[in-house]
C-alpha cells in the first residue's frame, strides 16, 4: 500500500480494519520516520495489532 507521509489515506483507513478478518497481520513499513510519520505507524499499529 502507498500513502502520503503524514497521514493514512482514508481509502486505506476504511479498508484495512476488515481486510484480515480480525486476525493480526504481519506488517512491514519501509522508509522509516523520514518517509512515514509516527502518526501513520501508530494508526496502523492500533488498527491492525492492538
Amino acid at each position: 500500500m502507498l500513502t502520503a507521509p503524514g497521514a493514512l489515506s482514508p481509502v486505506w483507513a476504511n479498508y484495512l480494519p476488515g481486510a484480515y478478518g480480525g486476525g493480526s497481520p504481519d506488517i512491514q513499513l519501509f522508509g522509516g520516520s523520514n518517509v512515514l510519520s509516527d502518526n501513520i505507524m501508530n494508526t496502523l499499529k492500533e488498527m491492525l495489532i492492538d
